[in-house]
């Protein structure tokens, strides 16, 4: 009997120790994030606690990924830990209102704020937030991704002025993290990957072949581009041509951006190709992706448009040396000479035929990216 009971006492024992060390853990994850949010509020405090007006609005919002703009799992928990610190630490000013994410979402969708904005647009705040709030601060920030910690770069704004009234970072140990964190966290830094055929048919005709790099293609070869997203994104993909001359293939009139994940897209179109022009040489073609809206590339394009229907040849110029330097750091005469309709061609390659050539026929190229949130592929073939 005693060494049953002995037994059970180290059962017993160890029960209590596993309880003590896995509870324990969970707490001591939550109390790391709090304590690295807290030094952040002290860093705030001095603004915060000199406020005296009879009213006072702390707007807190969630803490995205820098690059991605995503929000997982800890840009939440910073939030909301942001939440509870300013509020136990500030019970007792009557005069300040705390509104977190919940909150001010009605406020956000009248004021057209895009959720993954986190950036400061002072002309929206200052004539509608300004004037449904009145005083108060948002309090916001980013957080990314270190080889061994995450980094938290919080700022506390004016809302009526724009103006910032502090700034704080800290830095949090991965290793003092809980794993679903890191986990989520993970499904942010993932890196894009897309299935991209690049297909051609003689002059036209016969059966499609992929274009693979260094391949030669003739004037009045056709040729399209059939890609599937992994993710939810914006593709841009553009062509340099013999001349130098830069072109747009995606998005083009009704295609959609962003693109969707798991669905297959067809640039010029699914019955549509386009045609190689007389004009002989280099060929490049660039497939551009990111998981932001690359607001600079789409200025630059409109731009180059609406200068060649003007026929500016100068400043059309300067736009491509733009779009160009835009390719290194990350049609005059066409490379393309027209988008045909594929009805006019011997052998079709419709919408029906399209997806099982891209899945099967054809040879598939698949472009993975890891940790970033902008990718460029080229590929570049002889055009005689």
């Amino acid at each position: 009997m005693g060494k049953i009971n002995f037994n059970s006492a180290i059962v017993k024992y160890f029960f209590v120790a596993f309880i003590l060390v896995f509870f324990g853990n969970s707490n001591a994850v939550s109390d790391v994030i709090k304590d690295k949010v807290t030094e952040i509020v002290q860093d705030f405090e001095r603004h915060l606690q000199n406020e005296n007006r009879e009213k006072y609005y702390v707007v807190i919002r969630d803490f995205p990924d820098r690059d991605t703009k995503e929000k997982k799992k800890l840009s939440k928990e910073i939030a909301s830990t942001c939440t509870s610190v300013i509020l136990e630490r500030f019970r007792d000013k009557k005069n300040m209102i705390v509104l977190d994410r919940e909150n001010i979402e009605a406020i956000e969708k009248e004021v057209f704020i895009e959720t993954n904005e986190i950036h400061f647009e002072q002309d929206k705040w200052k004539e509608k937030l300004g004037k449904k709030l009145g005083t108060g601060c948002l309090i916001t920030g980013t957080i990314v991704k270190l080889s061994k910690s995450i980094k938290i770069d919080a700022q506390m704004i004016d809302i009526v002025s724009g103006a910032t009234l502090a700034s704080s970072d800290e830095s949090i140990r991965l290793d003092e993290i809980d794993k679903a964190y890191i986990d989520d966290y993970q499904e942010i830094s993932k890196g894009l990957a897309f299935h991209v055929n690049y297909i051609y048919r003689a002059a036209g005709k016969g059966s499609p072949k992929p274009i693979r790099k260094g391949d030669v293609l003739r004037s009045g070869d056709r040729y399209k581009i059939i890609f599937t997203p992994e993710k939810d994104c914006y593709v841009y993909i553009f062509q340099v041509d013999s001349l130098e001359q830069v072109f747009a293939l995606f998005p083009m009139e009704n295609s959609e951006n962003p693109v969707k994940k798991g669905l297959t897209y067809y640039a010029p179109g699914t019955s549509k190709s386009f045609r190689l022009d007389k004009n002989t040489g280099i060929e490049k073609i660039y497939f551009i992706a990111s998981k932001a809206k690359n607001t600079e590339l789409e200025d630059l394009s409109k731009k180059l448009d609406d200068l060649r229907i003007k026929q500016d040849h100068k400043q059309a110029d300067k736009i491509q040396n733009e779009i160009k330097q835009h390719f290194r750091s990350t049609r005059g005469n066409r490379g393309v000479d027209s988008v045909v309709s594929d009805d006019e061609e011997s052998a079709s390659w419709d919408g029906d035929n399209s997806s099982s050539l891209a899945s099967s026929v054809l040879s598939q190229i698949i472009e993975s990216y890891s940790d970033s949130s902008k990718v460029m592929s080229v590929l570049e073939f002889v055009h005689e």
